[in-house]
């Protein structure tokens, strides 16, 4: 049969258990030794399910089924013009089986708009404020690309309430989140386990449940070294000025002198509050040159700026809605060549960004880093890759 189709799984189902879901109501023939079923639609037209082991060219269709633990899917076909009556079919086979999935070939989207069921998984990412946030987006699209039962929300939550969150997380058995500014600091004494890189930037920003277990990561360090990256920026033997000494600021910091920069300056409004920081970097890689001043020396950081390769900005300065200051007071230090990344992503263009491209520095959105940090917290929550360009596409542009 030629028309729209679909891929259709669930560890150890049959094309028996598939017809007997349908229900007497609905006439099907099964040729079982062929793993065939047909099913009739009405109006003398069909859908068939035919078992067949996944083409080893479709790497689609092999995300699909390693994400739902199959060796195997069915290949369902139907008439286009009977995608309402299909999606019906459907429903019906994923309400009376648990464990079913199915995703479309070309996308991988569900068949259907996806309903929350009493066995969906949830996800949520916590902080203040987090009503701009991209992640729900990003992590939905991606959920749906694959097919899998999750679903992804944002909660507002204070440095304060991150017990409380922590507690809701093991009561509602969630599959994991992001953690924000304020919380990643906090969040810190409330996992059950720390990945080796978010120890020792005493900071989470990707929780795991790994069967009750609560696990921390820090992917923020890698998602700035990335995106980078991706617009072809290096980190190894530059110098780099990192503004802040939260959770984000400290990841990235450790990040980038563990990836190879010479020189790292951090500008704090404590700078205190870094040695930890200092410590760590010195104990790891004692070759990199880092040193600490306060953000409020001007005149400083103007003069660090003149000799510094990138210049990330990590604080939630400039945020949305305070889009009209810039953790830059004096913009003499920008100037061609300075690579400028601004953490905020909301607004796209914060003032930093945009003094910054007046002077022909390079600049990189903060949106490239939650794309990219995203990216590793989707493999710890599925295994699965993220399609970046199409996630960027969809997501971002």
């Amino acid at each position: 049969m030629t028309g729209d189709w679909l891929y259709f799984t669930g560890v150890g189902i049959t094309v028996r258990q598939i017809a007997q879901a349908l229900g007497p109501g609905c006439e099907t023939e099964i040729w079982e030794e062929a793993g065939v079923l047909e099913v009739m639609l009405g109006d003398g037209v069909s859908m068939d399910f035919e078992a067949s082991a996944i083409r080893p060219q479709d790497a689609a269709a092999r995300a699909f089924a390693a994400a739902h633990g199959c060796e195997q899917v069915f290949l369902v076909t139907f008439p286009p013009e009977e995608y309402e009556r299909a999606g019906m079919c459907m429903r019906r086979i994923q309400e009376a089986l648990s464990g079913v999935f199915c995703g479309d070939t070309e996308d991988m989207t569900p068949v259907l708009e996806k309903d929350i069921s009493g066995r969906t998984g949830l996800l949520a990412v916590f902080g203040s404020p987090v009503g701009h946030s991209g992640s729900p987006a990003m992590y939905n699209y991606c959920f749906k690309k694959f097919g899998l039962d999750y679903t992804y929300v944002a909660f507002d939550i204070k440095e304060e309430d991150v017990a409380t969150a922590i507690a809701a997380m093991r009561t509602f058995r969630m599959r994991g989140g992001n953690v924000t500014m304020p919380c990643k600091n906090e969040v810190v004494k409330y996992m059950d386990e720390l990945s080796p890189a978010a120890r020792m930037m005493g900071a989470v920003n990707t929780i795991v449940n790994d069967g009750g277990r609560l696990i921390g990561y820090n992917t923020d360090g890698a998602g700035v070294v990335n995106c980078l990256a991706d617009r072809g920026i290096t980190v190894p033997g530059k110098k780099l000025i990192v503004t802040g000494t939260g959770g984000a600021a400290t990841a990235i910091q450790i990040q980038c002198a563990l990836d190879g920069a010479a020189e790292l300056a951090i500008f704090a409004r404590t700078p205190a509050k870094a040695a930890q920081t200092v410590e760590n970097i010195r104990k790891e890689r004692p070759e990199c040159a880092v040193n600490v001043y306060d953000i409020a020396d001007v005149p400083q950081m103007t003069a660090q700026m003149q000799t510094a390769d990138i210049f990330i900005n990590a604080t939630s300065v400039g945020m949305s809605p305070n889009e009209d200051e810039s953790v830059v007071k004096d913009t003499a230090g920008f100037r061609p060549g300075l690579v400028v990344m601004d953490a905020v992503y909301e607004p796209v263009q914060t003032k930093l960004l945009t003094d910054a491209a007046a002077a022909g520095c390079t600049c990189v959105s903060g949106k490239g880093m939650l794309l990219w940090q995203g990216v590793e917290a989707f493999r710890l929550y599925t295994g699965l890759e993220m399609p970046v360009e199409e996630v960027r596409r969809e997501c971002f542009s």
